[in-house]
């Protein structure tokens, strides 16, 4: 069965993966942003310190 999402402003964590898991994404043009890896998943992939200085 086909799972579909709507990402409709600003989506961050959680709703953001399960929009990237959906099979078919309805978004706004100009307006949807998905936020599926914050700060401290970028820090956690990187296995180290961060080269930027608002990533402790």
């Amino acid at each position: 069965m086909p799972v579909v999402a709507a990402v409709l402003g600003s989506v961050p964590g959680l709703p953001a993966v399960e929009a990237c898991l959906a099979h078919f994404n309805v978004m706004v043009r100009g307006t949807s942003q998905v936020f599926p890896g914050g700060p401290p998943v970028v820090k956690a992939a990187q296995l180290g310190p961060s080269p930027t200085p608002y990533m402790p």
